[in-house]
């Protein structure tokens, strides 16, 4: 996309060039899922190199303490899973724990949950400093899918000292890796450019929604938390990404600052839906409505350059 059809995007959507009013500030923790790898492997690339580009960006941002949560089981079978590890932990930025095996609560016992989680946690130990992995992230967002589940699981992550990552910006950003690798191997550049534009706008969108639902909930901004993959796509679209976020005015801070605010320390222990972000569950314990999420271009995606 040219200069000028990026300008008229970000007009659309509300960002600006110009500087933002301090009531207008967005704080924003970043956090990355589904290290070392996620989604399909574009030609001419490695996983290492996704890394890298992603870990650069960040850094070009001052983005600080991106948890990268971390499947020890994808860094034990990749081969590059371990450079990527070593990788994220060298730029300073911490681990978290996704689970060994990126298992489903939802579809195994609390138990068997429980138990990967603990397998998970010698990489951990390894490249972590003290224990700042104690951050748990659930694959697919599910948590259980009875009260009494999602009850053991937190009782079970409690014991071992985790707190919950919360996930209250998630525009699906792990679909657009799959379309991408399709694009990139039939050299299609307008598929690939009709990606990027619905990428950013679903982001946007999302953001909207998140700061709306804020308001409407708890009649303040709270601390935002994203949910971003280790994915190609993500590489190549996250300088853009991170700077429509800073015009729309985001101001980047760590996960833990973000989840030291009382609205995610109330926890909903009654959660038995099968995968909700933080505001919607919220609405539901406080019997406040919110707009459903924006979703995203599901159908459009699985389409592209077939």
């Amino acid at each position: 996309m040219g200069a000028l059809g990026w300008v008229l995007l970000l007009g659309a959507l509300g960002v600006t060039g110009c500087s933002p009013d301090k009531a207008s500030v967005v704080e924003m923790a970043v956090t990355v899922d589904d290290l070392p790898a996620h989604g399909p492997l574009p030609a001419s690339t490695t996983r290492s190199a996704i890394a890298r580009e992603l870990i650069t960006i960040l850094q070009e941002h001052s983005v600080p303490e991106v948890y990268g949560f971390v499947n020890g089981k994808a860094a034990a079978e990749d081969p590059e899973g371990m450079v990527v590890v070593r990788l994220w932990t060298d730029a300073g930025f911490p681990l978290g724990n996704h689970t060994y095996s990126h298992l489903d609560a939802n579809t195994i016992s609390a138990q068997a949950f429980d138990d990967d989680v603990a397998k998970n946690e010698p990489l951990l130990v390894r490249y972590s400093k003290a224990e700042t992995y104690r951050y748990l992230r659930f694959p697919f967002l599910r948590s259980g899918e009875t009260r009494e589940k999602h009850q053991a699981l937190l009782q079970n992550l409690d014991r071992r000292g985790y707190t919950v990552a919360e996930t209250s910006v998630d525009f699906y950003d792990w679909a657009w890796n799959e379309p991408y690798a399709r694009c990139v191997e039939k050299g299609d550049t307008a598929g690939i450019r009709k990606l990027e534009e619905s990428y950013l706008d679903s982001a946007m969108r999302h953001l909207q929604w998140a700061t709306d639902a804020s308001q409407e909930i708890f009649g303040r901004q709270v601390p935002q938390v994203l949910l971003l993959h280790v994915g190609a796509f993500d590489a190549r679209m996250l300088d853009r990404l991170l700077t429509s976020y800073e015009r729309r005015g985001v101001r980047f801070i760590g996960l833990r600052r973000a989840l030291e605010d009382d609205a995610y320390r109330d926890r909903d222990d009654r959660q038995s839906d099968p995968r909700l972000v933080f505001f919607p569950r919220q609405a539901r314990r406080m019997s406040k409505e919110v707009p459903a999420d924006p979703g995203a271009p599901l159908q459009m995606l699985d389409q592209s350059c077939r």
